[in-house]
């Protein structure tokens, strides 16, 4: 039971800078539509660049031999289930505010501590055959699939998501690693989104530029930013090597990234996509290309 769980686990994650709205709220004033709250599969949501319809409750719990975050959106699901894995040398906290945005449009986000250091395919292989099913044993688990992954956890998470035949697949500056990526993108055929930044010393410079997935892709690049622009939660760790982390750039890149899962689990972002207005307005304005 999800009550257990949670009861033998660590104190709540603090989200108060990410969603706090209930589910029913109107979200008129940042363009949403009906976003309703009631038990769906999917989101049934026009997406907004704010936080989304659900009130997200996170706590901490120990799944699959690891430590994870839990991000479960208000109301009785059940939800889709997002996998979020972090890059190399980082923890689950660098990712705290966007798995607490994501999850407020409707997404039930695990997001664990990767229990190698530096095996990629071993890490990817534990989120499709470990952590998935245990997350998905969870009562309000819908049966829709989605991983992102920033930096190496771009590179686990493309390998967990051909693996598990996820639904869809988000790369937030993904890395390569002994070219495990450039093998196992054709094994993704969910609709996949990498988000890159410039070339750089932190993302093996463009490592992952070349990588082709199975299915539906559009890869997009998000100018001048930085590696850490794609955590949401980062520290002096990151910007000491990677560059500094720019407000705007990191908030654009969640929007994207959540804008994604959304449009591919029943919602409208279309706004977001290629060709929507929002995107072709990043565009003109040279914030994006693709």
């Amino acid at each position: 039971m999800l009550f257990t769980l949670f009861a033998c686990t660590t104190a709540p994650i603090d989200t108060s800078t990410g969603a706090g709205r209930d589910s029913g709220a109107d979200t008129a004033d940042s363009g949403g539509g009906d976003t309703g709250g009631g038990d769906t599969s999917d989101p049934g949501v026009t997406y907004a660049a704010g936080d989304g319809p659900y009130t997200v409750s996170a706590k901490g719990a120990k799944l699959a031999g690891a430590d994870v975050d839990v991000y479960t959106p208000s109301g009785d699901g059940p939800f889709p289930v997002v996998l979020w894995a972090h890059g190399f040398f980082r923890k689950k906290e660098q990712h705290v505010d966007a798995a607490a945005h994501a999850a407020s449009w409707g997404f039930l986000v695990v997001a664990p501590d990767l229990p190698e250091f530096s095996d990629h395919q071993a890490n990817g292989e534990w989120l499709a055959n470990d952590l998935l099913p245990e997350v998905q044993a969870l009562p309000v688990a819908g049966p829709e699939v989605l991983m992102v992954g920033h930096s190496a956890g771009g590179l686990a998470s493309l390998i967990g998501a051909g693996l598990a035949h996820a639904d869809a697949w988000v790369g937030l500056d993904p890395v390569d690693a002994s070219s495990l990526g450039t093998g196992a993108d054709q094994d993704v055929t969910g609709a996949a989104l990498l988000l890159h930044g410039e070339p750089g010393t932190c993302n093996a410079d463009g490592s992952a530029y070349g990588w082709k997935t199975g299915g539906e892709q559009w890869t997009v690049t998000v100018t001048d930013a930085d590696h850490c622009d794609f955590e949401s939660n980062t520290d002096s760790t990151c910007t000491a090597f990677c560059g500094d982390q720019d407000d705007a750039r990191a908030a654009l890149i969640q929007q994207y990234a959540v804008a994604w899962l959304v449009q591919q689990t029943g919602g409208d972002a279309s706004a977001w996509m290629a060709g929507g207005s929002v995107a072709e307005a990043d565009k003109q304005a040279k914030k994006v290309s693709w």
